[in-house]
């Protein structure tokens, strides 16, 4: 559930999804095989339950968070029954046609049984999961409180987008319109009053006061987008996988504007001043995330295996030295505080740390998970601190939880699954941290598709 779409992480090693309908004061009901290493607990304190909906962090603040409410299954097909057409009679056997071909298809404007939607309906769909894709402000105790909404039409210099503007006690947020299906990339800056938002020809700033958009920079060498695409007659990435330093003084993001050729590692400041610190022949670069405000993380994309690497705001590049031969595929997992975590697809039960020193990355520990570890993209599994971090991972067994670590020494300090039921039944989908001692957990429930909303709290065990 985390702060947007932009932090690389190039594989999802397992297809999971939501939660159960549980209760603020519920125990571990589960009880485990007498060889189980499961603890269980008479009591669950640390656990508060908010809602049985998806929700994902947007932002924090002072009393606990904000966060988007994703769309589930369930609502939308409130939707989509709301736009069929009683006009029209339902082709069922064209429907069961392509239901029993594999590579085939459905009608746009057809629905899995076979019913015909309105005229239109796409642009209906899209506003009534605007209307249903709420945001709240969660308080630490699990109080949520909806937040007043409004949609205006923002001009970018190639398209005009909906932005949501959402208004808290103390700020409003400039946002997508939701997280389903908007398909923005955006990051909010400072108090949350202004957003970034990278489109083909540029990073754009929007603000709540001005609801106008900015191009920080519309030209590179001289050349606009346009002028790039026309002299290069080539797919041309202006601004991809965006990320901002932890102190927002610099953005990086990958780029090929300046040749047309490989993408390579540009860094912009916040005043539109632009250079390349990285590049490699023959190969396309990829922002993964900052691990200070002085160095960023990224990977160099070859025919076999990864590469990372670091480099510097000042262009001092550095390969980050794995254990493995070249050819082994390790996953960027996230960044804080001078660390950088890593998973290995040979040892998918390994966690890797490193932490900078003299513009290097130094392998620092080893955590060795209770399963297989789970990557979910746009999630950063340290704490805002960077002194813990959080995973979810997958038991033999198939039950599937979330552990605790000490960023520093790399002990574990807790390993716990969802507060009720069979843990490979009631599945943790992810965690994000909303403070130093609070994690929002998604549990999904596997047999209904349903996912809830929990907080946990460490300072609870």
């Amino acid at each position: 559930m985390k702060r947007m779409i932009s932090s690389t992480v190039l594989l999802l090693l397992c297809f999971m999804m939501v939660v159960a309908v549980l209760s603020v004061n519920s125990s571990n009901t589960y009880t485990p095989d007498a060889d189980s290493d499961i603890s269980i607990t008479n009591s669950a304190p640390e656990w508060v339950f908010l809602d049985d909906e998806y929700y994902s962090v947007v932002k924090e603040t002072s009393e606990g968070f904000i966060a988007f409410e994703y769309i589930q299954k369930k609502e939308e097909l409130q939707i989509e029954e709301q736009l069929l057409d009683s006009g029209k009679r339902a082709d069922t056997e064209l429907a069961d046609q392509i239901k029993n071909m594999p590579d085939a298809s459905g009608l746009d404007n057809m629905s899995e049984d076979g019913r015909f939607y309105i005229d239109d309906w796409d642009l209906h769909y899209s506003a009534m999961l605007n209307d249903v894709a709420n945001v709240y402000r969660i308080d630490r105790d699990g109080a949520s409180h909806k937040l007043e909404k409004s949609y205006r039409p923002v001009k970018f210099m190639n398209s005009e987008c909906q932005l949501a503007f959402v208004k808290d006690d103390v700020c409003t947020l400039v946002l997508p319109p939701n997280l389903d299906y908007a398909g923005l990339e955006y990051h909010l800056i400072g108090n949350g009053e202004t957003s970034l938002f990278p489109m083909d020809d540029g990073i754009y700033r929007v603000s709540a006061s001005a609801r106008e958009a900015v191009n920080m920079n519309p030209e590179y060498d001289s050349l606009t987008y346009s002028d790039a695409v026309e002299k290069f007659h080539d797919d041309i990435f202006w601004n991809h996988r965006v990320a901002v330093s932890p102190d927002e003084r610099h953005i990086a993001f990958c780029s090929n504007k300046d040749d047309g050729g490989q993408c390579k590692l540009f860094l912009i400041d916040m005043l539109g001043n632009e250079k390349i610190i990285a590049r490699s022949e023959g190969h396309d670069l990829n922002v993964c995330g900052w691990a200070d405000n002085e160095h960023v993380a990224f990977i160099e994309t070859p025919d076999v295996g990864n590469a990372f690497y670091t480099a510097s705001i000042s262009g001092e590049v550095n390969r980050i030295d794995f254990p493995a031969e070249s050819g082994e595929h390790y996953f960027y997992l996230g960044s804080s505080n001078g660390r950088l975590a890593f998973s290995d697809a040979a040892e998918p039960d390994t966690v890797l740390l490193y932490s900078i020193y003299e513009d290097t990355a130094i392998k620092a520990t080893e955590l060795v998970i209770p399963g297989d570890i789970r990557i979910r993209e746009g999630i950063d599994i340290f704490d805002p601190t960077g002194t813990m971090l959080a995973v979810v991972f997958c038991r033999d067994d198939n039950a599937r939880g979330m552990a605790v670590f000490n960023a520093e020494d790399g002990e574990l300090i807790c390993e716990k699954y969802a507060p009720e039921g069979d843990p490979a039944e009631n599945i943790v989908l992810e965690t994000d941290w909303v403070g130093d001692t609070q994690l929002l957990v998604a549990v999904k429930n596997l047999s209904t598709k349903e996912i809830s909303s929990w907080l946990y709290d460490l300072e609870g065990m």
